[in-house]
């Protein structure tokens, strides 16, 4: 693909001020870029050259566009670390971050990010998490800057029942354990591990007919 059809695309998804310099990793790396379709697992990732093909990255169509570049930077990192490392570099190790950092910067200098999105990733990229999800200050500020209507499954009270984002089942909200919550699906004893940042719609116990299942079955979570 020609540099301009690059552009034209890139400049779709990521600010208008980080679009040519996107567009010179591309094709300093030769890089095979697919915007996919949301993936509720992951936000983007990066496959290693292999049976012909170059590399390739992939990331989230529905990102914003802080979100997006902040991804595609994070998966050149990969790509700059396998051409240094091939895999003898552990997947988000400190090489990963080195890297991860050393290609940031440039952009934290360009004014790119908004100031609570700076702010956010200056503090994070002491030592980038292996997604941005998993620094919640840096996740809620990259949502909060393009949506303030949001709701977060951590503002939701204990013994809520809610859907998650993508997902039709219906959870029963329990107590914090550690950094996430233990959650249960209503019509089962599975539990589940939540981010608090994890994007969900709260549901009323007779939207959904569960009132009557519920009354016995979760003592446990104080209803």
């Amino acid at each position: 693909m020609k540099r301009e059809a690059i552009s034209t695309i890139f400049q779709k998804y990521v600010p208008m001020s980080a679009v040519d310099d996107c567009v010179d990793l591309i094709v300093k790396y030769h890089v095979a870029i697919t915007i996919t379709r949301e993936r509720m697992t992951k936000q983007g990732d990066y496959r290693a050259p292999h049976a012909g093909h170059h590399h390739r990255i992939s990331v989230n169509h529905n990102l914003n566009q802080y979100a997006f570049l902040i991804t595609f930077i994070h998966e050149i990192a990969h790509l700059v670390t396998f051409n240094q490392h091939r895999h003898k570099a552990e997947a988000h190790g400190a090489e990963w971050k080195q890297n991860f950092r050393h290609l940031l910067i440039p952009f934290l200098h360009s004014n790119i990010f908004p100031d609570d999105i700076k702010l956010a990733l200056v503090s994070y990229i002491a030592n980038p998490a292996a997604a941005t999800c998993n620094d919640l200050h840096l996740y809620e500020t990259l949502c909060d800057t393009i949506n303030h209507l949001i709701m977060y499954f951590k503002n939701i009270p204990l013994g809520a029942f809610f859907i998650l984002k993508g997902y039709k089942d219906v959870f029963i909200r329990g107590e914090l354990l550690r950094k996430n919550f233990m959650c249960r699906l209503l019509n089962s004893q599975r539990e589940y591990k939540i981010t608090p940042l994890a994007q969900v719609r709260q549901v009323d116990a007779q939207e959904e007919k569960v009132r009557e299942v519920i009354v016995e079955k979760w003592k446990p979570f104080s209803l």
